[in-house]
């Protein structure tokens, strides 16, 4: 469709004369308008739901390759969200805290009976006196396994041993979150000598376990937990006294 240059009317194809004002000329083309600007709807509000990221191929990433919460869309990279008890002090602790705790509460028990072997040893050879090392010799396997039942007892009492507090982890009980007791402290030492029982698999259990419970754990029923880290000290520190209340 032609235009007519002069009144801007139409014009049949080839026509020599514009039909409405009798114009001689060639047609012309029509006007072209500029687009209008676009309009700023300013920055979109997506509230708690922001549009996520897409990898090539259209899948879905989470952000700074984080996991997603829960089954994320793709379960067979993403393993389910970690359960959380309300009432657990913190997230549950992995493999390797755990075994760094246990390995600094084994060190000190084990420094006193080698400390106590030497001084046994020294004194029955000064002394010519082969009774001493008789007598002395028990007491120190004695004093090693005191040691260990009481760091069993600060966490059966507090949640924490001297290990477990530099580290930053805490035992509760894993239905109510609250502290086992220590006298259940001292059960539950005993119990963990169940993980040795299948080629000490039972230690290994918390690398694949939904709770990160060894099997002492799951015959205890407690749970380990994280919590801040603490400096070391053979002795639970003191609770803080309750803040009065100023106005009342």
């Amino acid at each position: 469709m032609a235009f007519c240059g002069k009144c801007g009317a139409r014009r049949a194809d080839g026509a020599a004369f514009c039909e409405e004002c009798g114009a001689q000329g060639s047609a012309a083309t029509p006007p072209q308008q500029d687009p209008a600007p676009p309009q700023d709807y300013g920055t979109p509000n997506y509230g708690s739901n922001p549009p996520q990221p897409l990898a090539p191929g259209g899948q879905w990433v989470p952000p700074g390759n984080a996991p997603p919460p829960g089954y994320g869309p793709n379960p067979s990279q993403y393993a389910p969200a970690q359960p959380m008890n309300p009432y657990w002090p913190g997230p549950l602790a992995e493999w390797g805290p755990r075994a760094l705790g246990w390995l600094i509460d084994t060190a000190f028990p084990v420094g006193v009976y080698i400390v106590l072997g030497i001084f046994t040893a020294v004194v029955s050879n000064l002394l010519h006196v082969r009774v001493i090392g008789i007598v002395l010799g028990p007491l120190a396997w004695v004093a090693a396994v005191g040691v260990q039942v009481y760091f069993a007892y600060q966490i059966g009492s507090t949640g924490q041993s001297p290990g477990m507090r530099v580290v930053g982890l805490k035992c509760v009980d894993a239905n109510s979150g609250a502290l086992l007791g220590g006298g259940k402290g001292v059960v539950r030492w005993l119990a963990v000598f169940l993980n040795g029982l299948i080629c000490y698999v039972g230690w290994l259990f918390p690398l694949w376990d939904v709770n990160k419970q060894t099997l002492g754990d799951k015959v205890m029923a407690d749970v380990v937990c994280v919590v801040p880290r603490q400096g070391f000290s053979l002795i639970p520190p003191a609770a803080s006294p309750p803040v009065a209340n100023p106005y009342g």
